[in-house]
């Protein structure tokens, strides 16, 4: 996107949810989308497109297909099906080495990957139980979680209803400052929804990123039938 199309597509975004959101069509697209997210079967960061349609603001999920790949040999990891180890590891490694070359990068989480990609080729640490446990609740906070790598012909780009992207923090946490900095490098718009496997109880909150931005555009309960604009 150039400069103006970023601010204009910001701008929707941004009087979309805080003046006309929520409808019931909202409240239908946020339930698949967390459903998917807290699914048994998922491990990284739901995602994908925001389209306008006639009914509103569209989120369709679009799963880039390394991610499918990577998710699919982290399921054999943990099922103690060591064949599609290697594609881990490299996955860690290219991450590891973006995550150096990137200005800003938390030096921590840096060496959080490191010491995956140490257990991951170390044959004697990854058979443990406890590693295995740990890789699955780590290997997806760190690996899958802080990169989305869908091209432009997977987002649906040359859509003229195309209002940029999305995706879940499942950790309930806010944009991150690697979020900021892709938002930055691609002029690219789009929405943080963060929100625990507990939202029903604990509500959500929705974040657009711009522009190396971030701002909160709602934190509250998931919309009930009481609270639709119609």
């Amino acid at each position: 996107m150039n400069a103006y199309q970023e601010d204009l597509t910001a701008k929707i975004l941004r009087i979309y949810y805080t003046k006309l959101w929520p409808t019931s069509y909202d409240r239908e697209q946020l339930q698949l989308v967390l459903g998917q997210q807290f699914a048994e079967s998922s491990y990284g960061e739901v995602g994908g497109s925001i389209f306008q349609n006639e009914r509103g603001l569209e989120l369709r999920m679009v799963k880039p297909k390394e991610t499918q790949v990577l998710e699919n040999a982290l399921n054999q990891f943990v099922q103690r099906d060591f064949s599609a180890i290697e594609l881990l590891i490299e996955a860690a490694q290219k991450r590891l080495k973006l995550g150096q070359q990137e200005k800003g990068s938390d030096p921590l989480v840096l060496r959080a990957i490191g010491l995956l990609i140490e257990t991951l080729t170390d044959q004697s640490l990854r058979t443990k139980s406890d590693n295995i446990e740990h890789i699955k609740n780590f290997y997806p906070a760190f690996i899958l979680n802080t990169q989305y790598p869908l091209s432009f012909n997977e987002l649906g780009m040359s859509d003229k209803k195309f209002r940029g992207t999305f995706h879940v923090h499942p950790s309930g946490g806010p944009p991150t400052l690697n979020d900021q900095l892709i938002s930055q490098r691609y002029s690219l718009p789009g929405l943080v929804l963060a929100a625990k496997k507990t939202f029903p109880e604990t509500g959500i909150a929705i974040y657009l990123i711009h522009s190396g931005l971030a701002e909160q555009l709602y934190q509250g309960p998931l919309p009930s039938e009481e609270h639709i604009n119609l």
